[in-house]
């Protein structure tokens, strides 16, 4: 892998992490966690998108698949 994988690995990671917390808080009913987790769902789908289009597996980057969020 080289640096730029490493890094949106790094950063896919992170996400997802943003991600699990927005939604466990907005399944408990908070309105600003439920716009939070779309807006953390909607950037790691573009960086899904991205690195699909210059040809970096996902999947190698994480086991996460974010429209489980939904």
């Amino acid at each position: 892998m080289n640096s730029a994988e490493l890094m949106m690995k790094d950063f896919v990671t992170e996400l997802a992490i943003l991600l699990r917390d927005a939604k466990r808080k907005a399944d408990l009913g908070d309105p600003f966690e439920l716009g939070r987790k779309m807006g953390l769902y909607e950037a790691l789908s573009v960086l899904k998108d991205q690195a699909t289009a210059f040809g970096i597996s996902f999947e190698s980057l994480t086991d996460v698949d974010p429209d489980k969020f939904i």
